[in-house]
């Protein structure tokens, strides 16, 4: 933007770059999350109208853009649940269930929105929710759930002494960040990628400081960041 806040914008093979339009009372904007296309060619993107410093929610939005058009067809925003002045929605499913915060403290009160009903209700999750799948199962700090409200806090994996959750495939298969008892030599303890799947955890060799697992495919294939 002009004002030199950020602005949220959806790339798409067709269409290139198009800028999601602002909402009432938020000089920026911040998209989290999206969907697949749907059978119209339309997608959901969420995220929240924002301050532009820190990230700071005002609001959770919703967009719905037609890759047919290349039009954004909607901007909802979906407001914050009474009591609370500041919400953002962080990850969605195909089935147009998303999930988000509302407050300013670090995890906040995690809330749950349906598109299609455009309900918003508190979620009893203990954690900020990261990924959501398309059977309902979310990840989030060392808990995974579901949206029935099943609960499991996963235990450390082996040879490590912290875990963090990041993503879950359509599996239910895990990926994420543990740290590691052991040194670089410069007095930095090591963390790496780790993996859960149906033969249990994978925490692969000691390697460079600060690797991390953020995203998993159907094949259990992962992003890894530093």
């Amino acid at each position: 933007l002009d004002n030199g806040l950020q602005h949220a914008f959806i790339y798409t093979v067709e269409h290139g770059v198009v800028e999601l339009p602002l909402v009432n009372g938020a000089p920026a904007t911040q998209a989290m999350d999206l969907t697949d296309r749907d059978e119209n060619g339309e997608i959901i993107i969420v995220g929240g109208g924002v301050y532009g410093v820190h990230d700071y929610a005002i609001t959770a939005v919703i967009w719905r853009f037609s890759t047919v058009t290349g039009e954004v067809l909607e901007t909802r925003d979906v407001g914050n649940l009474p009591g609370f002045d500041e919400g953002k929605l962080f990850v969605v499913n195909n089935n147009g269930i998303a999930l988000g915060k509302q407050g300013e403290n670090v995890f906040g009160t995690v809330t749950k929105y349906d598109v299609h009903t455009g309900e918003l209700e508190q979620f009893g999750f203990p954690a900020l929710p990261v990924d959501l799948n398309d059977a309902g199962q979310m990840v989030g700090g060392t808990y995974v759930g579901d949206l029935d409200g099943n609960l499991t806090q996963m235990s450390i994996p082996p040879d490590c002494t912290s875990l963090t959750l990041t993503g879950i495939n359509s599996q239910g298969w895990l990926v994420g960040r543990a740290g590691r008892p052991y040194s670089d030599g410069a007095g930095r303890r090591l963390a790496n990628w780790v993996r859960y799947t149906d033969t249990g955890w994978h925490v692969p060799d000691p390697g460079s400081p600060w690797d991390s697992g953020f995203a998993m495919n159907t094949r259990g294939d992962i992003t890894i960041g530093l």
